[in-house]
Protein backbone atom coordinates (compact mmCIF):
# COMPACT_ATOMS: atom_id res chain seq x y z
CA UNK A 1 0.00 0.00 0.00
CA UNK A 2 3.13 2.32 -0.02
CA UNK A 3 2.74 4.74 -2.61
CA UNK A 4 6.00 6.61 -4.14
CA UNK A 5 8.36 8.38 -2.44
CA UNK A 6 7.69 11.59 -4.28
CA UNK A 7 3.93 10.98 -4.45
CA UNK A 8 4.45 10.68 -0.66
CA UNK A 9 6.26 13.71 -0.10
CA UNK A 10 3.38 15.76 -1.69
CA UNK A 11 0.61 14.13 0.21
CA UNK A 12 2.85 15.28 3.13
CA UNK A 13 3.12 18.70 2.13
CA UNK A 14 -0.85 18.49 1.74
CA UNK A 15 -0.95 17.09 4.99
CA UNK A 16 0.94 19.67 6.87
CA UNK A 17 -1.34 22.60 4.47
CA UNK A 18 -4.69 21.00 5.86
CA UNK A 19 -3.45 21.42 9.89
CA UNK A 20 -2.46 24.89 9.09
CA UNK A 21 -5.71 26.08 7.34
CA UNK A 22 -8.53 23.92 8.68
CA UNK A 23 -9.10 24.80 11.44
CA UNK A 24 -12.61 22.71 11.48
CA UNK A 25 -10.82 19.76 11.69
CA UNK A 26 -11.35 18.29 15.65
CA UNK A 27 -8.19 16.34 17.66
CA UNK A 28 -9.15 13.28 16.35
CA UNK A 29 -9.03 14.35 12.51
CA UNK A 30 -5.02 15.55 13.39
CA UNK A 31 -4.35 12.67 14.99
CA UNK A 32 -5.57 10.65 12.62
CA UNK A 33 -3.88 12.62 10.09
CA UNK A 34 -1.00 12.26 11.71
CA UNK A 35 -0.86 8.58 11.79
CA UNK A 36 -1.57 8.06 8.07
CA UNK A 37 1.31 10.51 7.83
CA UNK A 38 3.31 7.38 8.73
CA UNK A 39 1.41 5.17 7.58
CA UNK A 40 -0.33 4.50 10.71
CA UNK A 41 -2.97 2.20 9.75
CA UNK A 42 -2.71 0.74 13.36
CA UNK A 43 -2.97 3.91 15.12
CA UNK A 44 -6.02 4.53 13.19
CA UNK A 45 -7.44 1.76 14.24
CA UNK A 46 -6.73 2.13 17.73
CA UNK A 47 -8.32 5.60 17.82
CA UNK A 48 -11.40 4.24 16.39
CA UNK A 49 -11.71 1.61 19.42
CA UNK A 50 -12.21 5.06 21.57
CA UNK A 51 -15.32 5.19 20.30
CA UNK A 52 -15.27 8.59 18.49
CA UNK A 53 -18.59 10.56 17.88
CA UNK A 54 -20.20 10.49 14.51
CA UNK A 55 -19.08 14.27 14.08
CA UNK A 56 -15.73 12.78 14.77
CA UNK A 57 -15.78 10.17 12.52
CA UNK A 58 -17.43 12.29 9.72
CA UNK A 59 -14.63 14.81 9.54
CA UNK A 60 -12.02 12.23 9.79
CA UNK A 61 -13.43 10.69 6.44
CA UNK A 62 -13.61 13.91 4.76
CA UNK A 63 -9.86 14.76 5.45
CA UNK A 64 -8.17 10.97 4.51
CA UNK A 65 -10.08 11.34 1.46
CA UNK A 66 -8.60 14.62 0.55
CA UNK A 67 -5.02 13.73 1.36
CA UNK A 68 -4.67 9.76 0.70
CA UNK A 69 -4.36 7.61 -2.38
CA UNK A 70 -4.44 4.72 0.23
CA UNK A 71 -7.99 3.46 0.51
CA UNK A 72 -7.12 1.80 3.75
CA UNK A 73 -8.38 4.70 6.14
CA UNK A 74 -11.10 5.58 4.67
CA UNK A 75 -12.06 1.70 4.35
CA UNK A 76 -11.59 1.79 8.12
CA UNK A 77 -13.60 4.72 8.52
CA UNK A 78 -16.53 3.83 6.48
CA UNK A 79 -16.25 0.22 8.58
CA UNK A 80 -16.06 2.16 12.11
CA UNK A 81 -19.61 4.38 11.52
CA UNK A 82 -18.26 7.07 9.27
CA UNK A 83 -21.40 8.27 7.15
CA UNK A 84 -20.15 8.00 3.13
CA UNK A 85 -22.49 10.83 2.54
CA UNK A 86 -21.97 13.80 5.23
CA UNK A 87 -21.17 17.20 4.18
CA UNK A 88 -19.37 18.30 7.34
CA UNK A 89 -17.44 21.48 5.06
CA UNK A 90 -20.36 21.66 2.68
CA UNK A 91 -18.85 18.99 0.85
CA UNK A 92 -18.79 15.15 0.84
CA UNK A 93 -15.89 13.07 0.69
CA UNK A 94 -16.61 11.97 -2.96
CA UNK A 95 -16.03 15.69 -3.39
CA UNK A 96 -13.03 15.58 -1.97
CA UNK A 97 -11.78 12.70 -3.46
CA UNK A 98 -12.54 14.11 -6.74
CA UNK A 99 -10.64 17.50 -6.38
CA UNK A 100 -7.75 15.50 -4.96
CA UNK A 101 -8.21 13.31 -8.22
CA UNK A 102 -7.91 10.21 -6.34
CA UNK A 103 -9.16 7.37 -8.51
CA UNK A 104 -8.87 4.64 -5.75
CA UNK A 105 -10.62 6.47 -3.31
CA UNK A 106 -13.40 7.50 -5.51
CA UNK A 107 -13.89 3.87 -6.33
CA UNK A 108 -14.15 2.86 -2.54
CA UNK A 109 -16.53 5.44 -1.70
CA UNK A 110 -18.88 4.51 -4.99
CA UNK A 111 -18.82 1.06 -3.76
CA UNK A 112 -20.06 2.30 -0.03
CA UNK A 113 -22.96 3.71 -1.32
CA UNK A 114 -21.45 7.02 -2.37
CA UNK A 115 -24.25 9.55 -3.77
CA UNK A 116 -22.45 10.67 -6.82
CA UNK A 117 -25.18 13.24 -7.29
CA UNK A 118 -24.76 14.94 -4.15
CA UNK A 119 -24.33 18.28 -4.49
CA UNK A 120 -22.14 20.62 -2.30
CA UNK A 121 -23.32 23.90 -0.87
CA UNK A 122 -22.29 25.49 -4.00
CA UNK A 123 -24.55 23.26 -6.14
CA UNK A 124 -21.65 21.30 -7.91
CA UNK A 125 -21.10 17.69 -7.81
CA UNK A 126 -18.23 15.45 -8.17
CA UNK A 127 -18.92 15.49 -11.49
CA UNK A 128 -18.53 19.40 -12.09
CA UNK A 129 -14.82 19.12 -10.19
CA UNK A 130 -13.45 16.41 -12.35
CA UNK A 131 -14.93 17.85 -15.75
CA UNK A 132 -12.68 21.57 -13.66
CA UNK A 133 -10.00 19.66 -13.12
CA UNK A 134 -9.99 17.51 -16.66
CA UNK A 135 -9.77 13.83 -15.24
CA UNK A 136 -10.95 12.06 -17.82
CA UNK A 137 -10.81 8.86 -15.98
CA UNK A 138 -12.76 9.98 -12.83
CA UNK A 139 -15.32 11.67 -15.49
CA UNK A 140 -16.11 8.46 -16.99
CA UNK A 141 -15.65 6.69 -13.65
CA UNK A 142 -18.41 9.23 -12.40
CA UNK A 143 -20.21 8.78 -15.67
CA UNK A 144 -20.24 5.15 -15.54
CA UNK A 145 -21.47 5.12 -11.93
CA UNK A 146 -24.71 7.28 -13.11
CA UNK A 147 -23.80 10.93 -12.78
CA UNK A 148 -26.22 13.20 -14.60
CA UNK A 149 -24.49 15.30 -16.94
CA UNK A 150 -27.84 18.21 -16.58
CA UNK A 151 -27.31 19.32 -12.88
CA UNK A 152 -26.25 22.70 -12.54
CA UNK A 153 -24.82 24.66 -9.64
CA UNK A 154 -26.16 28.08 -8.00
CA UNK A 155 -25.49 29.35 -10.94
CA UNK A 156 -26.95 27.29 -13.38
CA UNK A 157 -23.48 25.78 -14.88
CA UNK A 158 -23.19 21.94 -15.99
CA UNK A 159 -20.11 19.74 -15.71
CA UNK A 160 -19.75 20.81 -19.17
CA UNK A 161 -19.51 24.55 -18.65
CA UNK A 162 -16.74 23.75 -16.40
CA UNK A 163 -14.21 22.26 -19.39
CA UNK A 164 -14.68 25.41 -21.28
CA UNK A 165 -11.05 27.01 -19.31
CA UNK A 166 -9.46 24.51 -17.69
CA UNK A 167 -11.10 21.31 -19.37
CA UNK A 168 -9.43 18.49 -21.73
CA UNK A 169 -10.93 17.86 -25.05
CA UNK A 170 -11.22 14.14 -23.96
CA UNK A 171 -13.95 15.31 -21.01
CA UNK A 172 -15.72 17.36 -23.66
CA UNK A 173 -16.61 14.72 -25.49
CA UNK A 174 -17.22 12.38 -23.18
CA UNK A 175 -19.92 14.88 -21.39
CA UNK A 176 -21.53 15.97 -25.08
CA UNK A 177 -21.55 11.84 -25.63
CA UNK A 178 -23.64 11.62 -22.54
CA UNK A 179 -25.96 14.10 -23.57
CA UNK A 180 -24.74 17.19 -21.98
CA UNK A 181 -26.79 20.18 -23.19
CA UNK A 182 -24.45 21.55 -25.58
CA UNK A 183 -26.58 24.93 -26.08
CA UNK A 184 -27.31 25.69 -22.18
CA UNK A 185 -27.10 29.68 -20.68
CA UNK A 186 -26.34 29.35 -17.39
CA UNK A 187 -25.89 32.59 -15.17
CA UNK A 188 -25.25 35.93 -17.85
CA UNK A 189 -26.43 33.58 -20.72
CA UNK A 190 -23.11 32.43 -21.23
CA UNK A 191 -23.06 29.10 -22.71
CA UNK A 192 -19.74 26.79 -22.96
CA UNK A 193 -19.12 28.11 -26.33
CA UNK A 194 -19.09 31.71 -25.20
CA UNK A 195 -16.47 30.50 -22.74
CA UNK A 196 -14.42 28.21 -25.25
CA UNK A 197 -13.95 31.46 -27.15
CA UNK A 198 -13.62 34.35 -24.30
CA UNK A 199 -10.54 31.92 -23.29
CA UNK A 200 -8.93 30.91 -26.93
CA UNK A 201 -9.97 27.07 -25.83
CA UNK A 202 -9.32 26.45 -30.09
CA UNK A 203 -9.69 22.54 -29.52
CA UNK A 204 -13.05 22.67 -27.56
CA UNK A 205 -14.04 25.74 -29.55
CA UNK A 206 -13.66 23.32 -32.61
CA UNK A 207 -15.47 20.26 -30.84
CA UNK A 208 -18.27 22.16 -30.05
CA UNK A 209 -18.62 23.72 -33.05
CA UNK A 210 -18.17 20.48 -35.00
CA UNK A 211 -21.24 19.18 -32.16
CA UNK A 212 -23.22 21.80 -33.56
CA UNK A 213 -23.20 24.85 -30.97
CA UNK A 214 -25.15 27.81 -32.07
CA UNK A 215 -22.81 30.44 -32.91
CA UNK A 216 -25.69 33.06 -32.61
CA UNK A 217 -26.61 32.85 -29.36
CA UNK A 218 -26.31 35.88 -27.00
CA UNK A 219 -25.37 36.82 -23.40
CA UNK A 220 -27.87 39.03 -21.52
CA UNK A 221 -25.90 41.48 -22.73
CA UNK A 222 -25.77 41.01 -26.63
CA UNK A 223 -22.62 38.85 -26.87
CA UNK A 224 -21.94 36.59 -29.30
CA UNK A 225 -19.02 33.59 -29.11
CA UNK A 226 -17.01 35.79 -31.68
CA UNK A 227 -17.82 39.43 -29.27
CA UNK A 228 -15.95 37.37 -26.48
CA UNK A 229 -13.36 35.82 -28.74
CA UNK A 230 -12.56 39.53 -30.27
CA UNK A 231 -12.33 41.07 -26.85
CA UNK A 232 -9.94 38.93 -25.30
CA UNK A 233 -7.93 38.67 -28.58
CA UNK A 234 -8.14 35.36 -29.46
CA UNK A 235 -7.87 35.62 -33.16
CA UNK A 236 -7.82 32.36 -34.07
CA UNK A 237 -11.51 31.52 -32.46
CA UNK A 238 -12.04 34.77 -34.44
CA UNK A 239 -11.42 32.48 -37.49
CA UNK A 240 -12.92 29.22 -36.42
CA UNK A 241 -16.58 31.36 -35.16
CA UNK A 242 -16.63 32.90 -38.83
CA UNK A 243 -15.62 29.75 -40.68
CA UNK A 244 -18.88 28.71 -39.01
CA UNK A 245 -21.00 31.07 -40.00
CA UNK A 246 -21.33 33.62 -36.89
CA UNK A 247 -22.45 37.14 -38.20
CA UNK A 248 -19.79 39.25 -38.09
CA UNK A 249 -21.09 43.07 -38.21
CA UNK A 250 -24.00 41.55 -34.58
CA UNK A 251 -23.77 44.24 -32.67
CA UNK A 252 -24.20 43.94 -28.63
CA UNK A 253 -26.45 46.40 -26.48
CA UNK A 254 -24.60 48.94 -26.79
CA UNK A 255 -24.11 48.66 -30.25
CA UNK A 256 -20.82 47.65 -30.43
CA UNK A 257 -19.29 44.84 -32.89
CA UNK A 258 -16.73 42.58 -32.76
CA UNK A 259 -14.68 45.20 -34.44
CA UNK A 260 -15.56 47.77 -31.90
CA UNK A 261 -14.56 45.82 -29.58
CA UNK A 262 -10.97 44.40 -30.61
CA UNK A 263 -10.39 47.96 -31.50
CA UNK A 264 -10.86 49.52 -28.19
CA UNK A 265 -8.79 46.47 -26.63
CA UNK A 266 -5.74 47.54 -29.21
CA UNK A 267 -5.86 43.86 -30.49
CA UNK A 268 -4.80 44.15 -34.03
CA UNK A 269 -4.54 40.72 -35.40
CA UNK A 270 -8.30 40.43 -34.70
CA UNK A 271 -9.05 43.94 -36.33
CA UNK A 272 -7.13 42.43 -39.11
CA UNK A 273 -8.96 39.27 -39.50
CA UNK A 274 -12.30 40.91 -38.95
CA UNK A 275 -11.70 43.55 -41.52
CA UNK A 276 -10.18 40.80 -43.96
CA UNK A 277 -13.68 39.10 -43.62
CA UNK A 278 -15.75 42.11 -44.31
CA UNK A 279 -16.63 43.87 -41.23
CA UNK A 280 -18.24 47.37 -41.84
CA UNK A 281 -15.36 49.80 -40.63
CA UNK A 282 -17.98 52.62 -40.18
CA UNK A 283 -20.48 50.95 -38.35
CA UNK A 284 -21.51 53.29 -35.21
CA UNK A 285 -22.50 52.25 -31.55
CA UNK A 286 -26.03 53.71 -30.22
CA UNK A 287 -23.90 57.00 -29.07
CA UNK A 288 -22.33 57.12 -32.66
CA UNK A 289 -19.12 55.72 -31.72
CA UNK A 290 -17.18 54.14 -34.83
CA UNK A 291 -14.05 51.59 -34.07
CA UNK A 292 -11.51 54.41 -35.16
CA UNK A 293 -13.24 56.62 -32.40
CA UNK A 294 -12.41 53.79 -30.00
CA UNK A 295 -9.18 53.24 -30.93
CA UNK A 296 -8.17 56.88 -31.20
CA UNK A 297 -9.66 57.06 -27.62
CA UNK A 298 -7.35 54.01 -26.35
CA UNK A 299 -4.25 55.14 -27.67
CA UNK A 300 -3.99 52.32 -30.06
CA UNK A 301 -2.68 53.73 -33.37
CA UNK A 302 -1.78 50.41 -34.99
CA UNK A 303 -5.08 49.69 -34.83
CA UNK A 304 -6.46 52.74 -35.98
CA UNK A 305 -3.82 53.07 -38.95
CA UNK A 306 -5.26 49.63 -40.05
CA UNK A 307 -8.60 50.82 -39.86
CA UNK A 308 -8.17 54.00 -41.87
CA UNK A 309 -6.17 51.86 -44.34
CA UNK A 310 -9.63 49.56 -44.38
CA UNK A 311 -12.00 52.89 -45.56
CA UNK A 312 -12.59 54.20 -41.90
CA UNK A 313 -14.73 57.76 -41.79
CA UNK A 314 -11.61 60.06 -40.33
CA UNK A 315 -13.71 62.62 -39.75
CA UNK A 316 -16.78 60.86 -38.30
CA UNK A 317 -18.53 62.86 -35.03
CA UNK A 318 -20.55 60.92 -32.46
CA UNK A 319 -23.63 62.21 -30.80
CA UNK A 320 -21.78 64.98 -29.35
CA UNK A 321 -20.36 65.97 -32.37
CA UNK A 322 -16.68 64.23 -31.03
CA UNK A 323 -14.06 62.78 -33.85
CA UNK A 324 -11.49 60.40 -33.40
CA UNK A 325 -9.34 63.44 -33.10
CA UNK A 326 -10.64 65.39 -30.17
CA UNK A 327 -10.99 61.88 -28.35
CA UNK A 328 -7.44 61.14 -29.18
CA UNK A 329 -6.43 64.73 -27.56
CA UNK A 330 -8.39 65.00 -24.99
CA UNK A 331 -6.91 61.75 -23.47
CA UNK A 332 -3.62 62.94 -24.82
CA UNK A 333 -2.46 60.26 -26.97
CA UNK A 334 -0.13 62.18 -29.21
CA UNK A 335 1.46 59.29 -31.70
CA UNK A 336 -2.89 59.00 -32.60
CA UNK A 337 -2.84 62.64 -33.02
CA UNK A 338 -0.84 62.97 -35.11
CA UNK A 339 -1.17 59.95 -37.17
CA UNK A 340 -4.89 61.56 -37.55
CA UNK A 341 -3.66 64.82 -38.81
CA UNK A 342 -1.19 63.26 -40.92
CA UNK A 343 -3.91 61.20 -42.78
CA UNK A 344 -5.92 64.43 -43.13
CA UNK A 345 -8.07 64.69 -39.97
CA UNK A 346 -9.85 68.22 -39.96
CA UNK A 347 -8.47 70.06 -37.13
CA UNK A 348 -10.85 72.77 -36.87
CA UNK A 349 -14.07 70.77 -36.62
CA UNK A 350 -16.12 71.54 -33.47
CA UNK A 351 -18.45 69.77 -31.44
CA UNK A 352 -21.89 70.30 -30.53
CA UNK A 353 -20.82 72.25 -28.09
CA UNK A 354 -18.18 73.84 -29.95
CA UNK A 355 -15.24 72.40 -28.91
CA UNK A 356 -12.35 72.19 -31.40
CA UNK A 357 -10.01 69.06 -30.35
CA UNK A 358 -7.99 71.82 -28.63
CA UNK A 359 -10.28 72.92 -26.49
CA UNK A 360 -10.27 70.00 -24.46
CA UNK A 361 -6.35 69.03 -24.92
CA UNK A 362 -5.60 72.91 -23.69
CA UNK A 363 -7.80 72.21 -20.33
CA UNK A 364 -6.51 68.91 -19.51
CA UNK A 365 -2.71 70.51 -20.58
CA UNK A 366 -1.46 67.94 -23.18
CA UNK A 367 1.00 70.31 -24.16
CA UNK A 368 2.54 68.10 -26.65
CA UNK A 369 -0.69 67.37 -28.09
CA UNK A 370 -1.65 71.55 -28.37
CA UNK A 371 2.37 71.71 -30.09
CA UNK A 372 0.67 68.68 -32.46
CA UNK A 373 -2.53 70.84 -33.76
CA UNK A 374 -1.40 74.14 -33.76
CA UNK A 375 1.41 72.84 -36.22
CA UNK A 376 -1.62 71.38 -38.25
CA UNK A 377 -2.98 74.47 -38.32
CA UNK A 378 -5.56 74.66 -35.37
CA UNK A 379 -7.73 78.24 -35.18
CA UNK A 380 -6.25 79.24 -31.19
CA UNK A 381 -10.00 81.57 -31.69
CA UNK A 382 -12.60 79.18 -32.53
CA UNK A 383 -14.95 79.72 -29.68
CA UNK A 384 -16.99 77.25 -27.52
CA UNK A 385 -21.09 78.20 -27.11
CA UNK A 386 -19.97 80.24 -24.12
CA UNK A 387 -17.66 81.81 -26.19
CA UNK A 388 -14.53 80.86 -24.66
CA UNK A 389 -11.53 79.71 -26.52
CA UNK A 390 -8.63 77.40 -25.52
CA UNK A 391 -7.01 80.25 -24.37
CA UNK A 392 -9.51 80.73 -21.22
CA UNK A 393 -9.75 76.78 -21.21
CA UNK A 394 -6.51 76.46 -20.01
CA UNK A 395 -6.23 79.43 -17.81
CA UNK A 396 -9.25 78.33 -16.02
CA UNK A 397 -7.84 75.09 -15.48
CA UNK A 398 -4.44 76.00 -14.61
CA UNK A 399 -1.81 75.19 -17.47
CA UNK A 400 0.44 77.55 -17.29
CA UNK A 401 2.33 75.81 -20.33
CA UNK A 402 -0.26 75.44 -23.14
CA UNK A 403 -1.39 79.17 -22.35
CA UNK A 404 2.55 80.36 -22.74
CA UNK A 405 2.00 78.08 -26.35
CA UNK A 406 -1.62 79.04 -27.12
CA UNK A 407 -0.25 82.98 -26.98
CA UNK A 408 2.62 82.18 -29.00
CA UNK A 409 0.43 80.98 -31.81
CA UNK A 410 -1.77 84.61 -31.46
CA UNK A 411 -4.12 83.34 -29.35
CA UNK A 412 -5.94 87.14 -28.08
CA UNK A 413 -4.99 87.38 -24.91
CA UNK A 414 -7.96 89.88 -23.59
CA UNK A 415 -10.36 87.87 -25.31
CA UNK A 416 -13.80 87.98 -23.55
CA UNK A 417 -16.32 85.41 -23.79
CA UNK A 418 -20.06 85.56 -23.16
CA UNK A 419 -19.60 86.39 -20.40
CA UNK A 420 -17.18 89.11 -20.61
CA UNK A 421 -14.57 86.68 -18.47
CA UNK A 422 -10.94 86.84 -19.98
CA UNK A 423 -8.15 84.61 -19.62
CA UNK A 424 -7.04 86.41 -16.50
CA UNK A 425 -10.45 86.48 -15.20
CA UNK A 426 -10.34 83.08 -15.22
CA UNK A 427 -7.45 82.34 -13.64
CA UNK A 428 -7.59 85.19 -10.99
CA UNK A 429 -10.59 83.57 -9.98
CA UNK A 430 -9.73 79.79 -9.42
CA UNK A 431 -6.47 81.06 -8.15
CA UNK A 432 -4.05 79.74 -10.72
CA UNK A 433 -1.11 81.94 -10.04
CA UNK A 434 1.20 80.47 -12.32
CA UNK A 435 -1.05 81.28 -15.66
CA UNK A 436 -1.78 84.51 -14.22
CA UNK A 437 2.14 84.84 -13.88
CA UNK A 438 2.51 84.46 -17.90
CA UNK A 439 -0.99 86.23 -18.82
CA UNK A 440 0.33 89.71 -17.13
CA UNK A 441 3.93 89.39 -18.72
CA UNK A 442 2.10 89.32 -21.68
CA UNK A 443 0.10 92.13 -21.35
CA UNK A 444 -2.93 91.19 -20.34
CA UNK A 445 -5.35 94.02 -19.75
CA UNK A 446 -5.52 93.70 -15.89
CA UNK A 447 -8.74 96.51 -15.84
CA UNK A 448 -11.27 94.81 -18.06
CA UNK A 449 -14.57 93.59 -16.66
CA UNK A 450 -16.73 91.50 -16.77
CA UNK A 451 -20.53 91.50 -17.75
CA UNK A 452 -20.84 91.81 -13.84
CA UNK A 453 -18.36 94.48 -13.30
CA UNK A 454 -16.26 92.28 -11.56
CA UNK A 455 -12.31 92.84 -12.16
CA UNK A 456 -9.49 89.94 -11.81
CA UNK A 457 -8.21 91.38 -8.85
CA UNK A 458 -12.07 91.14 -7.32
CA UNK A 459 -12.54 87.86 -8.30
CA UNK A 460 -9.53 86.71 -6.24
CA UNK A 461 -10.24 88.49 -3.74
CA UNK A 462 -13.91 87.38 -3.48
CA UNK A 463 -12.52 83.83 -4.20
CA UNK A 464 -9.80 83.88 -0.93
CA UNK A 465 -6.84 83.92 -3.20
CA UNK A 466 -4.90 85.91 -1.60
CA UNK A 467 -1.55 85.51 -3.86
CA UNK A 468 -3.23 86.24 -6.84
CA UNK A 469 -4.68 89.22 -5.79
CA UNK A 470 -1.17 90.52 -4.43
CA UNK A 471 0.42 89.75 -8.12
CA UNK A 472 -2.50 91.56 -9.46
CA UNK A 473 -2.26 94.67 -6.98
CA UNK A 474 1.51 94.95 -7.53
CA UNK A 475 1.03 94.58 -10.99
CA UNK A 476 -1.53 97.56 -10.79
CA UNK A 477 -4.64 96.27 -9.88
CA UNK A 478 -7.12 99.02 -9.22
CA UNK A 479 -7.92 98.28 -5.21
CA UNK A 480 -10.63 101.09 -4.74
CA UNK A 481 -12.63 99.45 -7.86
CA UNK A 482 -16.35 98.56 -7.62
CA UNK A 483 -18.87 96.13 -9.04
CA UNK A 484 -21.45 97.15 -11.04
CA UNK A 485 -24.13 97.45 -8.73
CA UNK A 486 -22.60 98.28 -5.79
CA UNK A 487 -24.61 97.47 -2.93
CA UNK A 488 -28.62 96.87 -2.34
CA UNK A 489 -30.29 100.91 -3.39
CA UNK A 490 -33.58 101.13 -0.99
CA UNK A 491 -35.92 99.13 -4.14
CA UNK A 492 -33.93 95.90 -3.18
CA UNK A 493 -35.89 93.45 -1.05
CA UNK A 494 -34.48 93.94 2.52
CA UNK A 495 -34.18 90.73 4.23
CA UNK A 496 -36.46 90.06 7.10
CA UNK A 497 -34.55 88.84 10.94
CA UNK A 498 -35.51 85.48 10.53
CA UNK A 499 -33.49 85.63 6.88
CA UNK A 500 -30.36 87.07 8.40
CA UNK A 501 -30.55 84.62 11.09
CA UNK A 502 -30.12 81.85 9.27
CA UNK A 503 -27.11 83.13 7.27
CA UNK A 504 -25.57 84.66 10.31
CA UNK A 505 -23.00 81.83 10.53
CA UNK A 506 -21.92 82.20 7.15
CA UNK A 507 -21.37 85.90 7.33
CA UNK A 508 -17.93 84.73 8.69
CA UNK A 509 -16.36 82.87 5.72
CA UNK A 510 -18.68 85.53 2.98
CA UNK A 511 -16.22 88.54 4.02
CA UNK A 512 -13.16 87.87 3.04
CA UNK A 513 -10.66 90.64 3.90
CA UNK A 514 -8.00 91.09 1.21
CA UNK A 515 -4.89 90.40 3.45
CA UNK A 516 -1.43 92.13 4.28
CA UNK A 517 1.19 93.25 1.24
CA UNK A 518 4.52 93.00 2.86
CA UNK A 519 4.50 96.68 3.86
CA UNK A 520 1.34 98.02 2.45
CA UNK A 521 -1.53 96.50 3.71
CA UNK A 522 -4.68 95.67 1.86
CA UNK A 523 -6.99 99.00 1.99
CA UNK A 524 -9.90 96.94 1.43
CA UNK A 525 -12.18 94.55 2.69
CA UNK A 526 -14.46 92.48 0.12
CA UNK A 527 -17.89 91.61 0.68
CA UNK A 528 -19.86 88.65 -1.34
CA UNK A 529 -20.40 85.13 -1.44
CA UNK A 530 -17.47 83.74 -2.74
CA UNK A 531 -19.52 81.82 -5.16
CA UNK A 532 -22.02 83.64 -6.88
CA UNK A 533 -24.77 80.84 -6.84
CA UNK A 534 -24.41 80.38 -3.14
CA UNK A 535 -27.37 81.99 -0.54
CA UNK A 536 -27.01 85.95 -0.22
CA UNK A 537 -25.34 86.90 3.09
CA UNK A 538 -27.16 89.53 5.22
CA UNK A 539 -25.35 92.60 6.61
CA UNK A 540 -27.23 95.39 9.00
CA UNK A 541 -26.20 98.50 7.99
CA UNK A 542 -24.50 98.90 11.50
CA UNK A 543 -22.31 96.02 10.74
CA UNK A 544 -20.98 97.26 7.33
CA UNK A 545 -20.35 100.20 9.16
CA UNK A 546 -18.29 99.20 11.98
CA UNK A 547 -16.17 97.79 9.16
CA UNK A 548 -15.13 101.11 8.48
CA UNK A 549 -16.37 101.02 4.95
CA UNK A 550 -17.62 104.14 3.06
CA UNK A 551 -20.92 103.26 1.96
CA UNK A 552 -22.16 105.19 -0.99
CA UNK A 553 -25.53 107.70 -0.01
CA UNK A 554 -27.58 105.59 -2.73
CA UNK A 555 -26.83 102.32 -1.52
CA UNK A 556 -27.89 103.37 2.13
CA UNK A 557 -31.42 102.50 3.43
CA UNK A 558 -31.14 105.05 6.04
CA UNK A 559 -32.58 102.81 8.37
CA UNK A 560 -30.15 101.70 11.23
CA UNK A 561 -30.51 98.10 12.51
CA UNK A 562 -32.72 96.89 9.32
CA UNK A 563 -31.09 94.36 7.59
CA UNK A 564 -29.55 94.38 3.58
CA UNK A 565 -30.02 91.66 1.14
CA UNK A 566 -27.46 90.05 -1.40
CA UNK A 567 -24.09 91.73 0.03
CA UNK A 568 -22.14 91.27 -3.24
CA UNK A 569 -20.00 94.62 -3.05
CA UNK A 570 -16.89 95.66 -3.86
CA UNK A 571 -13.94 96.53 -1.97
CA UNK A 572 -14.21 100.31 -0.59
CA UNK A 573 -11.76 102.43 0.29
CA UNK A 574 -12.05 102.56 4.28
CA UNK A 575 -13.11 105.76 5.88
CA UNK A 576 -11.95 106.85 9.54
CA UNK A 577 -14.90 105.76 11.85
CA UNK A 578 -18.40 107.16 11.67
Amino acid sequence: MSLPRQACRDSTSRRREVHRCSPWYNSFSVALLAASENSGLSTVLKLCKDQPSQEDLDQALYAASGVEWDTGIVRVLLHHGACVNSMPTGGSALHNATLNASLSVVNSLLACGADVNLQDQGGKTALHRAAYLGTLSLVNVLLVAGADVHLQDKGGATALHYTAQYGRLGVVQALLAAGADIDLQFKGGRTVLHRAAYYGRLDILDALLVAGADVHLQTKNGHTALLLAAKNGKDDGVAALLRAGADINHANQEGWTALHIAAKQGHASVVVALLAAGADVNLQSKVGHTALLLAAENDKDDVAADLLRAGADINHANQEGWTALHSAAKHGHVSVVVALLAAGADVNLQSKRGWSALHPAAWDGMLSVVDALLAAGADVELQDQAGSTPLLWAAGNGKDAVAAALLRAGADINHANQAGSTALHCAAGKGHANVVAVLLAAGAGIHLQTKAGKTAFLLAAQSGKDDVAADLLRAGADVNHAEQDCMPTKGDALATDAERAAHAEADEDIITLAGELAANPFSSVVLGPVDEADPPTYLTIDELKELHLTIPPECDPDAQGESVASARKAASKPNKPL
